[in-house]
């Protein structure tokens, strides 16, 4: 979900509604929930836009947790729309010895992470590398067997990228399916041009299958918006 309506960007030209944008969404978990069997919500930055808003505008902490009591906990629409699928669950990633919870990176299988790191750099693999030194680091901490870790898959950069990484492991960035926005086309270039796309692989018995790891590349003109 972009949450366009909430974004902090400049938006002059464009106005895409709240309720607009929610309908196509909960038309898309709609059709996910009805092709595959079992769905982790990996949550991202965009997910958070209503929160963040909320936090920022509401006069106190008071009224903040006033509209947490009345939502059930949560502030992000996204919750919500998934809490009503039986086959979707949120990222939960459990940090050992404490009841915090992760909600941003998931363990699929016993080798495999899917992850979305807030974090970005121009340079190609940049931010792969930043995040695999982190997980290294941290392991111990969040509670990950980095020994076992063979692919690491990430988002928030809407980059396609694959990676070797230590022996037998890859690293890869999985694309987007977002449209570009008006901030990313203005004059001031900043970043790398986003790279439509997505990434796919398979386990057997918990274990990733790296010859399986396969970028699909998303040609909107050749493909058609939804044809893949």
């Amino acid at each position: 979900a972009d949450l366009y309506s909430t974004s902090r960007y400049d938006k002059p030209n464009t106005k895409v509604t709240f309720e607009y944008e929610w309908a196509s969404v909960s038309a898309v978990v709609q059709a996910l929930s009805e092709a595959f069997p079992k769905i982790i919500w990996v949550a991202g930055n965009h997910d958070k836009r209503v929160s963040r808003q909320i936090g920022q505008h509401l006069p106190s902490a008071d009224w903040v947790a006033a509209v947490k009591a009345m939502s059930g906990g949560r502030l992000d629409p996204m919750h919500g729309l998934i809490r009503r699928y039986d086959k979707i669950t949120l990222a939960n990633h459990r940090i050992p010895d404490t009841d915090h919870t992760i909600d941003w990176f998931t363990v699929v299988g016993e080798d495999c992470i899917v992850s979305h790191p807030e974090k970005f750099s121009r340079t190609p693999g940049a931010m792969l590398r930043f995040w695999e030194e982190f997980l290294h680091e941290q392991s111990m901490h969040l509670g990950v067997d980095y020994q076992k870790i063979r692919l690491l898959c990430c988002g928030h950069t809407h980059q396609l990228s694959w990676f070797p990484w230590r022996a037998g492991s890859l690293m890869v960035e999985v694309g987007t399916l977002a449209k570009s926005q008006e901030y990313q086309i203005s004059p001031k270039i900043g970043g790398r041009p986003q790279r439509r796309g997505y990434c796919t692989f398979t386990q057997y018995d918990n274990q990733t299958d790296l010859n399986s790891v396969r970028l699909h590349w998303f040609d909107v003109e050749r493909d058609g918006p939804w044809q893949k």
